[in-house]
């Protein structure tokens, strides 16, 4: 097996691993696999929360970011990259 004593330090690097052949394969997200044309087997679905102080949701900063998942035009950048589902995607949990 090619590559197994190695380690890449994030998807896109562990993904051009197996693009150039140091590697038969890899843990990595779809959007990064997509990046080299690679075949993509998904192994578990997880969810991220952004987790933010209350005393800054009165900034226009974080108010500004938390009106971009929102928009219509993020959501399908996300879709894009391939294996990202926004059914919950800027839904605020109090």
């Amino acid at each position: 097996m090619v590559g197994y004593g190695q380690i890449a330090y994030g998807h896109i690097p562990a993904a051009w691993l197996v693009h150039v052949g140091q590697a038969d394969y890899c843990i990595a997200t779809r959007a990064a696999a997509r990046v080299f044309g690679l075949d993509f087997l998904p192994l578990v679905s997880e969810r991220f929360d952004l987790v933010i102080p209350k005393r800054s949701l009165e900034w226009a900063s974080t108010q500004a970011l938390l009106e971009t998942p929102h928009r219509a035009a993020f959501r399908r950048e996300l879709e894009l990259l391939g294996g990202y589902d926004t059914t919950q995607t800027g839904r605020v949990l109090a």
